[in-house]
């Protein structure tokens, strides 16, 4: 009996005596505490004018990701020059701009017999009067540029019976004697313009 006694109360020495065991602590996670430390947004597919883009963030401490839709891109459609003058027979080439993912669908001339217009932008004038060229674009807006033809003025021909005046040193001719630049001028000769051996006319008497 004493024997028991002296087994039992060893026991109850060691249970007081001994530490007692901490409790495991768990690793820090968001799902305990229900938040998140989030990143920047990020684009990770453009959008267009017909498709809605993805742009994702993650968390920095469980590396979980959201996933967000990016609305479609606004169509539009923008023609340089919107008008211009262009001699008959020449040709130009007209630029348009578009949003992402847009091209363009098709070229016209309001008037093929005026001008007509490549699937490049490239208008050819044939004849005079007004005429426009539209772009039409895939997504259905569209630019209109208009276009006046005009005839190239022929260079009127120099008189060339009228009679001019210059001097032996002097580089220009002169339509009149009475020049400000020919008063203190000694030898003054005269003549036709075709017989004048100076190219350039005067700018103050011309």
């Amino acid at each position: 009996m004493k024997k028991k006694f002296t087994t039992l109360l060893v026991i109850l020495l060691m249970t007081f005596l001994l530490p007692m065991p901490l409790p495991v602590q768990a690793a820090y996670s968001d799902t305990d505490t229900g938040t998140h430390d989030w990143s920047e947004w990020e684009v990770t597919k453009n959008a267009t004018v017909f498709k809605t883009g993805i742009k994702e963030r993650f968390c920095w401490y469980c590396d979980s990701i959201q996933t967000k839709t990016t609305p479609k891109i606004k169509a539009y459609a923008k023609i340089s020059p919107k008008s211009l003058k262009l001699y008959k027979g020449k040709s130009k080439k007209l630029k348009v701009s578009y949003g992402r993912g847009d091209s363009v669908k098709k070229w016209k001339s309001s008037n093929k017999k005026l001008a007509s217009v490549t699937q490049s932008g490239k208008i050819k004038a044939k004849k005079t009067g007004k005429v426009k060229i539209t772009v039409t674009l895939k997504s259905g807006k569209k630019a209109t540029c208009t276009v006046r033809i005009i005839k190239k003025r022929k260079p009127k021909p120099q008189n060339n019976s009228g009679t001019v005046y210059w001097t032996p040193s002097g580089k220009v001719y002169h339509s009149t004697r009475n020049c400000p630049t020919l008063k203190r001028s000694r030898i003054i000769k005269s003549g036709s313009l075709s017989s004048c051996p100076k190219k350039k006319p005067c700018k103050i008497c011309h």
